[in-house]
């Protein structure tokens, strides 16, 4: 069996808490070109993850802190709206 030694550090990456994701806002997350899609979604703290709007959450990011600018899996977090700052439109056309 093999012995693997690292001499190198690793550091977990400082994360800004302005950077961090909040209950309701809207981000969208880019795919890294893995095939994924990118989408819009939606942060629920309570659920710990973010739910895709644009494909009725067939694609989600799971993680119990969240943060713009951060790649999870095949997506990275590019946009952050807050809540009380998007109004959504429903528009019901035949």
């Amino acid at each position: 069996m093999a012995k693997i030694i690292y001499n190198g550090k690793q550091g977990k990456k400082k994360h800004r808490e302005e950077d961090r994701l909040n209950q309701g806002d809207y981000v969208f997350c880019d795919s890294n070109g893995s095939g994924a899609w990118s989408f819009w979604g939606i942060y629920s703290r309570s659920l710990n993850r973010i739910i895709s709007l644009d494909g009725g959450g067939d694609e989600y990011i799971k993680g119990d802190e969240l943060y713009l600018g951060e790649t999870y899996v095949y997506w990275t977090i590019t946009k952050r709206i807050p809540d009380n700052k998007v109004t959504i439109t429903i528009d019901e056309t035949n």
